[in-house]
């Protein structure tokens, strides 16, 4: 009797046969589910840079303008919060709710007075006032010449700059030997 090479002849050419055509079907299975997968990361991939692209005009569009919507310079003296309240006030009437600007105007008038006062710089001095804003925010600067600015920054005498830190979104100081010192914060004002 002749035997066909691939007919099983014991019930363990069997077992292995049965083995082999279970794995056979376990890594067609397998290739089935990493096509999917290779699909799902292609898929994410291009969510992920839509997003990207989508975030990048977004923030172009929310970002502070570079070029200030009011720009004054003053004496640094008694009268300097008064007119740096009225250049918030142009800068941002008309297009924004009024308690924004209300917001918009403490927190410039607290950041020039830490300059006129806190700071105990002479009143001969000058201080710019710079308002830009965005869709979303204003954002109010109080520079003074210097590689310090005259400008007080700590926050713990007084309420002055803890007013700031609570009504504003953010705030800092950017210190530049060439150009001095500049104390900013950012009113949201949507």
């Amino acid at each position: 009797m002749q035997r066909d090479s691939k007919t099983p002849t014991s019930s363990s050419d069997r077992s292995e046969t049965a083995e082999l055509d279970a794995l056979r079907g376990l890594c067609s299975q397998q290739s089935v589910r990493i096509a999917e997968l290779e699909d799902a990361a292609t898929r994410q991939r291009a969510q992920s840079q839509e997003l990207a692209r989508q975030n990048d005009q977004l923030s172009r569009r929310l970002s502070p303008s570079t070029r200030p919507l009011v720009e004054v310079a003053f004496a640094a003296d008694h009268h300097a919060p008064g007119a740096a309240r009225d250049a918030v006030a142009r800068a941002l009437g008309g297009g924004v709710a009024l308690a924004a600007v209300s917001d918009a105007q403490l927190v410039v008038s607290e950041l020039v007075t830490n300059r006129v006062h806190a700071s105990g710089a002479p009143s001969s001095d000058s201080i710019t006032v710079r308002v830009s804003r965005n869709l979303a925010s204003a954002r109010v600067e109080v520079a003074a010449a210097g590689p310090e600015g005259g400008l007080a920054v700590t926050p713990t005498n007084g309420l002055g700059l803890r007013l700031v830190e609570a009504v504003s979104e953010c705030w800092g100081v950017e210190w530049a030997s060439s150009s001095g010192t500049q104390m900013w914060a950012q009113i949201v004002i949507v």
